[in-house]
């Protein structure tokens, strides 16, 4: 078996890139860790969610990939690349006109496991299944009611009368 090909890495990082052995060729010097297949070191070097050093010039705002951050730019510029062959919508990102195309084709891949109801988008489904698990993660700001979708604001709050 032939060894691991050394992982390619951007020029900011070949300096935390220590030198290759026989036993573990792969070894990120920033931390220490060391990997014996490429792809493992490439997949530890992936930033963290709590880091993100991909920044916007335009607004400030962080990212943990250089690609969220690109996508973040299009709300800035209004680039929309990937338009909708059946309408005249376009999108930010593929899998935002993937999701759009079930709405003309009708499918719904995603089944609730209690009732059977399908949905086309997985975050309905798991929206709908606080249904039946009564699961209520948000909260009205200022008495702390309880709210199944985050979507419901903004809503004139029952036990403080408050508009949210």
């Amino acid at each position: 078996m032939s060894e691991p090909e050394p992982v390619e890495i951007k020029e900011e990082q070949e300096e935390l890139c220590g030198e290759q052995d026989k036993e573990q060729p792969n070894v990120f010097e920033f931390c220490g860790n060391s990997f014996m297949q490429h792809t493992e070191l490439a997949n530890h070097m992936i930033p963290q969610a709590d880091e993100k050093p991909f920044s916007c010039l335009t607004c400030g705002r962080g990212f943990n990939k250089q690609y969220n951050l690109t996508v973040h730019m299009r709300t800035h510029t209004g680039e929309k690349p990937y338009p909708c062959e059946l309408c005249d919508k376009s999108f930010r990102r593929s899998n935002d006109l993937a999701r759009h195309i079930r709405t003309h084709t009708g499918e719904t891949p995603y089944s609730c496991q209690f009732c059977g109801k399908s949905f086309n988008d997985n975050s309905h489904l798991t929206i709908h299944l606080r249904t039946h698990t009564g699961e209520k993660p948000y909260s009205c700001e200022v008495c702390g009611k309880s709210l199944t979708d985050s979507r419901e604001k903004p809503y004139s709050c029952d036990l403080c009368s408050i508009l949210v």
